[in-house]
């Protein structure tokens, strides 16, 4: 599929879509792969949407964002080319939007990524406040606010920050796993308006890696591009 229509879809489910743009993948849905594709994107939304989450208790989670609240960030004023993560968001896909539903399809799997509804912030805080939850800092130039935590009980790897820059609208950041054989995509992700990044990556074991992230074309990279910004 044409990268610009899979680009267009990931932005519709960000809720990130001009008038626009929107109208250009109204046009694009007369292709009936693009509408299935477009339709799968939705469902799978609806159903993120509608899932049960377990009330979380405040041990570790509290821990976590005391201590990237924290810690001071000098951000740059941002470049002239960098379009606000805070433009107007397409009516058509506003329910997808206020579902916090983030789906990017990267190199063929569907990454199912969430924001700051109640529930994604459930399943965060799940992994956060788990027994068995263990933490690592990220350090490098993308910022030192960043933590990675990883609870084996729930199979998944938070990754949470503050103050972190958003990258220019047709770019992403994105997590890879990293041993002596290469680098495995995890995901993709972006910080909220406020430069906030609190996502949960589910299947994911990263006791035998390093973590990276690295800047990527939006729609994520099947290797990673160098330089890799931050690691833990």
């Amino acid at each position: 599929m044409n990268p610009r229509i899979d680009d267009l879809i990931a932005m519709a489910a960000l809720g990130e879509l001009t008038d626009n743009e929107a109208a250009e993948l109204d046009a694009a849905t007369s292709d009936s792969e693009v509408a299935a594709e477009l339709e799968a994107a939705l469902s799978a939304a609806a159903a993120l949407q509608a899932s049960a989450r377990e009330v979380p208790r405040t041990t570790l989670r509290a821990s976590v964002l005391g201590a990237i609240t924290g810690v001071h960030q000098d951000v740059a004023p941002a470049a002239p080319n960098v379009v606000s993560i805070d433009r107007a968001r397409s009516r058509r896909f506003a329910p997808l939007a206020a579902a916090a539903a983030v789906l990017l399809f990267v190199a063929g799997a569907v990454v199912v990524a969430s924001n700051n509804d109640s529930r994604s912030t459930d399943s965060v805080a799940a992994v956060l406040d788990a027994d068995d939850a263990s933490t690592r800092p990220f350090s490098g130039s993308l910022g030192d606010s960043l933590v990675a935590a990883y609870s084996p009980t729930e199979a998944a790897l938070v990754i949470s920050g503050a103050a972190v820059v958003a990258p220019d609208v047709d770019e992403t950041y994105q997590l890879w796993l990293i041993d002596d054989s290469g680098a495995t995509s995890v995901g993709v992700f972006r910080p909220d308006r406020s430069g906030a990044v609190s996502v949960r990556f589910g299947n994911t074991d990263p006791s035998d890696f390093s973590l990276g992230v690295t800047l990527e074309p939006s729609g994520g990279s099947l290797q990673p591009t160098m330089p890799i910004l931050a690691t833990a």
